[in-house]
């Protein structure tokens, strides 16, 4: 609306400079496609100009440069002639796509070692971040039509080193303070000035999965920004790093079988199913044999080493790791409708699921079985084997008072909040109600319904498990008629013995399905 205003005041032959770094949310599209569009001017007269340019030390006239890029030689030659002087030189190129998207990404990867930084890691560390993070810039820039040679000149690798290194930077610091563990809002309000960064990173992610493009450093800054994972958790912080070695991950010979080499938790990549709107860890070649389905509060990065050396995908759900929450409360046959279609082109497949992932499994295995070559499930919660103790009478009654408008939603939430489990309380936005929705789904039908398919099943537990308890799940075995074995000394989470088991079970589904095809 603000270029709109302008537009019937603008002289018709001069040129538009553009200084603004971001793309447009919901169309994607660069700032200069935006000039052009509302401002409806010729792309030859619009110039972006972009490199490690921060603004108190141009204010200080040190020694600076900046690249000047536009469709037209000419008019980038008549900005870069006017914007030098003595302490500012300006170089020129025709290379929009670069220069504009260097300038965007490179905000994304200051955050990153922003986290690196406030969590109090060092300059090993931060630079692997550094020269991982223009790995990623540059294949994402390239897939939309970038010169290479453009990401390693000051629109790239310059503007990349002056905003992940200076303590000017406001993408660095809006990082720092997440990675002290601020809460989004929380940097939001003590930031002065805007950190470009934090808001194009849903979107650079939209882009990316549009196109293929793995992009693991951005989609840990999206998880740690949205709250999903804390600055230096084991789960989160160690895959912010992990394309570091994606390069030897794929070269390196990996250790013995059964259990994978710690790179192999580094070599997927990120690819897209069903029209972009499915994003899973790919492994191995096209097409895949084995779909995981990860847990509530997890992502698919918890199957790197259950499926080292298998051709596979491992889904990122809705609302969960770099994949972006639905729009609506869904259930688990929602997500099953949608995990049916991301598959339907290379079905059948094997299903590996946990926990949550698994009631999506169950209700796609029963409504569509013939996509389904096997089903190995652990740590599913299918069966209540006891009713759940009616709340306190004073949360009854506060409920019945908020219903009525007596209560205020802010005071019903806080109680809600106090009384829910961590899960509830970490789960943010339209994932509260899809996970209230989710627990209170009965799944005998789809039981049922499995016990009177030919899909073969295992069921693997922990059996020190108690968000889905071994009694409940031997239960749910039974009725689907599936063998269910229990792997001593483990619990809930995919790890140690339990991982193997749950791996050894999966290979066997696939030599069974060899040995019949």
């Amino acid at each position: 609306s603000n270029l709109a205003s302008i537009r019937d005041i603008l002289p018709p032959d001069v040129p538009v400079v553009s200084l603004m770094k971001g793309v447009e949310r919901g169309t994607g599209l660069r700032m200069s496609e935006v000039i052009e569009q509302e401002l409806r001017v010729d792309r030859d007269r619009i110039a972006a100009v972009s490199g490690p340019n921060l603004a108190l030390e141009i204010a200080k006239r040190e020694p600076t440069a900046a690249v000047v890029a536009s469709a037209s030689h000419d008019t980038a030659v008549a900005v870069a002639t006017i914007a030098s002087n003595d302490y500012f030189r300006s170089f020129v190129n025709t290379d929009v796509i670069g220069t504009e998207f260097g300038g965007v990404l490179k905000n994304l990867i200051a955050v990153a070692v922003g986290i690196a930084d406030g969590v109090g890691y060092g300059e090993n560390t931060k630079a692997s971040i550094i020269t991982r993070g223009l790995v990623e810039l540059s294949a994402f820039a390239v897939a939309f039509g970038a010169r290479p040679e453009t990401m390693i000149g000051l629109a790239g690798l310059g503007d990349l080193i002056a905003t992940c290194e200076s303590p000017l930077s406001r993408n660095n610091t809006a990082g720092r303070l997440l990675g002290q563990g601020y809460g989004f809002e929380q940097v939001i309000a003590q930031m002065n000035q805007t950190a470009e960064g934090l808001a194009s990173v849903g979107p650079i992610l939209e882009l990316a999965a549009s196109r293929g493009v793995s992009m693991p450093i951005v989609a840990q800054v999206a998880q740690r920004a949205a709250g999903r994972i804390g600055p230096c958790s084991s789960h989160g912080f160690r895959h912010l790093v992990r394309s570091v070695a994606y390069d030897v991950s794929r070269t390196v010979r990996r250790g013995p079988p059964g259990r994978a080499h710690p790179l192999d938790r580094l070599g997927a990549v990120i690819t897209s199913l069903a029209g972009g709107r499915v994003l899973a860890e790919k492994h191995g070649a096209t097409p895949p044999r084995v779909v995981a389905l990860h847990g509530w509060g997890r992502d698919g990065t918890d199957f790197a080493t259950i499926l080292t050396g298998l051709d596979a995908v491992s889904i990122h759900l809705p609302g969960f790791g770099p994949a972006p929450a639905p729009e609506t409360v869904w259930g688990s046959e929602d997500y099953a409708e949608l995990v049916a279609e991301a598959i339907a082109a290379f079905a059948p497949v094997v299903i590996v699921a946990h926990s949550f992932g698994g009631r999506v499994a169950a209700r796609l295995a029963a409504a569509r079985p013939e996509l389904v070559a096997g089903l190995v499930l652990t740590g599913v919660p299918l069966v209540k084997l006891h009713a759940p103790a009616a709340p306190p009478l004073g949360y009854r009654i506060a409920r019945w008072a908020n219903r009525r408008g007596l209560l205020s939603d802010a005071r019903m939430d806080a109680l809600r909040d106090r009384r829910g489990s961590s899960d509830y309380r970490a789960a943010q936005g339209v994932l509260r109600g899809i996970m209230v929705r989710v627990v209170n789904e009965t799944y005998d039908d789809e039981l049922a319904a499995l016990a009177g398919s030919t899909v073969p099943m295992r069921f693997v537990w922990g059996e020190h498990d108690t968000q889905a308890p071994t009694d409940a799940g031997r239960v749910a075995a039974e009725r689907a008629g599936a063998p269910f074995r229990v792997v001593p000394g483990t619990g809930h989470l995919l790890e140690g013995d339990l991982e193997l088991a749950v791996r050894e079970e999966l290979l066997g589904l696939l030599d069974e399905r060899t040995r019949t095809v």
